[in-house]
Order: C-alpha cells, then sequence, then structure tokens
C-alpha cells in the first residue's frame, strides 16, 4: 500500500504509461476504462485530487469510493486494485493501485489499453492477441468449453460490435487445441488456432 512519503515521489515523475492524475471524476465509466487499461498494461496509478503537473487541491473521498465500487463491477474480470485515501497538507487524495491483469479485463465498451500517458481503445486485433497470449501464459486458467466476450470496439472504423469466443475443448490443465474467434455480429468471423 503507497505511503504518505511515496506521494510525493509521485507526484514528482509526472504522468506517463503508469501513472496518472485525476483533478475528479464525473463518471463510473470513466474511471473502469482506466482501470481496465492499467490491468490490461503493466499495471500503474491512479492518483485522484491532483493537477498536472503536481498541484494536490484534494478530492471527494466518499464520492469517489462509491464511482471505484461501480467502475470495478463494469469489469470483466475483476482486475486486482487497491484503493487508499491519504491526507497531504490537510487535503485528502485518493490513490488506486492496478495490479497487471493475468487475462484481458473488459470495460463496458471494450478494451483499453496505456499508450504512453494517454488511455486508449484496443482495436480488435489487439485484443485477440492479448486473448491468444492469455491464454499461452495460463492455458489451465481457460474454462474447458467456449467462453464468450461481446463488446464494441468504438475505436475500430467498422465501428460495430464484436464477439471473442475462445473455444478449449480438452479438460482443465491439459494443452489442447484452442481457437479464438474474434468476428463482427453482422458478417463472417475470422479465427485464429494453437
Amino acid at each position: 500500500m503507497i505511503q504518505i512519503s511515496d506521494i510525493h515521489d509521485l507526484l514528482a515523475q509526472g504522468e506517463n504509461e503508469r501513472l496518472e492524475f485525476k483533478v475528479g471524476l464525473r463518471e463510473s465509466g470513466e474511471l473502469a476504462k482506466l482501470i481496465g487499461a492499467f490491468a490490461n498494461s503493466d499495471g500503474g496509478t491512479i492518483v485522484i485530487g491532483v493537477r498536472e503537473p503536481a498541484e494536490v487541491i484534494g478530492t471527494d473521498v466518499k464520492r469517489i469510493r462509491q464511482l471505484y465500487e461501480r467502475a470495478i463491477e463494469k469489469l470483466e474480470p475483476k482486475p486486482h486494485t487497491s484503493f487508499a485515501s491519504i491526507d497531504v497538507s490537510g487535503k485528502e487524495i485518493v490513490v488506486i493501485e492496478v495490479d497487471k491483469a493475468n487475462s484481458l479485463v473488459f470495460a463496458e465498451n471494450g478494451a483499453y489499453a496505456r499508450v504512453g500517458a494517454a488511455t486508449q481503445p484496443m482495436t480488435a486485433h489487439n485484443v485477440t492477441q492479448a486473448l491468444m497470449l492469455a491464454q499461452a501464459r495460463q492455458p489451465d486458467q481457460f474454462l474447458h468449453g467456449s467462453t464468450s466476450y461481446r463488446v464494441s470496439m468504438p475505436a475500430c472504423w467498422w465501428s460495430s460490435t464484436w464477439q471473442w469466443k475462445i473455444h478449449s475443448p480438452g479438460a482443465s490443465g491439459t494443452m489442447s487445441a484452442v481457437s479464438i474467434e474474434a468476428g463482427n455480429i453482422e458478417n463472417t468471423s475470422v479465427r485464429a488456432w494453437w
């Protein structure tokens, strides 16, 4: 868990691929995308109540906790996170730490990743690659049978809903023929096998 002494180090770093400052948040979907992006990248820290470059302005901790709890409910699977409020010179800030996920984390409108200091929607190609990598790293974590993810991919030029189906006919923990089917709901699908 983060300590007050760590806050000054974070503020000195400035935003980057693993650190995001927020003055405040309007809605839980915004936070869900950000948490999902960190989980799908290398993990990271969200500091709420800080204006860039490093001005602590404080925030309403109770409201941010409610947004945080709603944001976590919008993510699938749920990434490992921690929530802490810290008093910095009489001003409360919130620090949310997000661990790198073992599998791809989806928000309501798709999957997101960190690119530099920005949060970007993942393309269908990136999502397919991430699912394949996750399955290769932890084949026993994938259910035997079929698992579906259905998400909108707003950043894709075809602007439609895509569905990912993971097919693993073998028993849990055994290597088997696995395929990922990623297809536009309105059109034909494409498949990848390994």
